[in-house]
């Protein structure tokens, strides 16, 4: 049997006991003034046994590690993770030792491969190209009367005498349109002048 006054109008012994339990017994009935409680209820609102205790979700465990609030854990950052991209210890500081000497060691001997082949071609070419020289005919000018100049005559003889370097010597060393310059310019008489070419260059050196 329940009074139906509100808790506030109805005596102390109908009262509710502590954390919402029913009063003391009524003395009349000897009955709880709200009811006996079931086993394991409480009434004003109480948590029924079985209900979650605390620390636990009200309608079922997330799955394990997964927030019950908030983006999900793939979209969260980590702290102290490497970013995307990233090292976790620091970028390294290059590529290993032995792939550095690796990379030397061919691009020497790549280098070493093109100065071959360079000389290589140099070589046949010369190999493959004749001598176009003729030997040097007989002087025709005698070196006399081209000036006063001892070092300039000695250059003068020795071209007369089949030396092409020296006629060629004396063209570069002597004062220009001078009769040094064209005594070497002529190979001792030996061509015209005017050739644009050197005496080395056209007759090999005479006997």
């Amino acid at each position: 049997m329940t009074n139906s006054l509100p808790p506030w109008e109805r005596p102390q012994w109908q009262q509710p006991g502590p954390g919402g339990t029913p009063g003391a017994v009524d003395p009349a009935t000897g009955q709880y003034p709200y009811g006996q409680p079931a086993h394991g209820q409480q009434s004003y609102g109480q948590p029924t046994y079985g209900d979650p205790s605390y620390g636990q979700y009200p309608y079922g465990q997330p799955t394990y590690g997964n927030p019950s609030y908030g983006p999900p854990p793939w979209a969260q950052p980590q702290y102290g993770a490497p970013q995307y991209g990233t090292y976790p210890y620091g970028a390294p500081a290059g590529p290993p030792r032995r792939t550095l000497r690796k990379v030397l060691g061919w691009s020497i001997a790549g280098v070493l491969v093109l100065v071959a082949l360079v000389v290589g071609a140099v070589l046949a070419d010369d190999a493959a190209t004749p001598d176009a020289r003729v030997s040097a005919p007989a002087a025709t000018w005698l070196p006399t009367g081209l000036g006063d100049e001892p070092a300039l005559d000695r250059l003068a003889e020795q071209c007369h005498q089949g030396d092409m370097s020296a006629c060629d010597d004396l063209f570069y060393d002597s004062d220009f349109d001078s009769e040094y310059e064209e005594y070497g310019d002529t190979c001792a008489g030996r061509r015209s002048g005017g050739a644009w070419a050197m005496c080395a260059d056209v007759f090999t050196d005479a006997d």
